[in-house]
């Protein structure tokens, strides 16, 4: 469901700039820039898709003509997606938490450990004996 919120960012960084797709980056992490905002842009003035800081140029259906888009309305579209998306997270993080609090309770519940046989004994004084302790405790079991 989250994905669905960042198509927008993902499709108009890879239709804006076609450059950054076809690899002509180089060096370091040059290559994940088309992965960021900073891959809608026009690396040189005479690249014919992309984003500067008025307008964004798209290819049309055909690839021949272009289609110009006002940067306001691509940021708009970008962080009304970024908004959903943290809503959206935000609203996972309650059935994510109970879903894997029932997972480790059918997990429990499944496996024997010592834990299922473990007591809990309060309130034993500082100077009781091993031998008192279990003779009070024998007393319960019958051995």
């Amino acid at each position: 469901l989250i994905f669905l919120f960042t198509i927008p960012s993902i499709i108009i960084t890879f239709v804006a700039n076609q450059n950054t797709a076809e690899g002509t980056l180089s060096g370091g992490l040059a290559g994940l820039s088309m992965f960021t905002l900073a891959g809608m842009f026009k690396k040189t003035p005479s690249d014919v898709y992309g984003c500067d800081y008025a307008n964004c140029t798209f290819p049309d259906a055909s690839g021949n003509a272009t289609s110009v888009v006002p940067m306001q309305t691509i940021a708009s579209i970008l962080t009304w997606a970024d908004l959903f998306s943290v809503l959206g997270f935000l609203c996972m993080i309650p059935y994510v938490s109970a879903r894997f609090t029932s997972l480790a309770e059918e997990a429990d519940a499944l496996n024997v450990t010592a834990a299922d046989y473990t007591v809990m004994v309060w309130g034993i004084g500082p100077d009781v004996t091993q031998e008192e302790l279990r003779a009070h405790f024998d007393k319960y079991d019958g051995t």
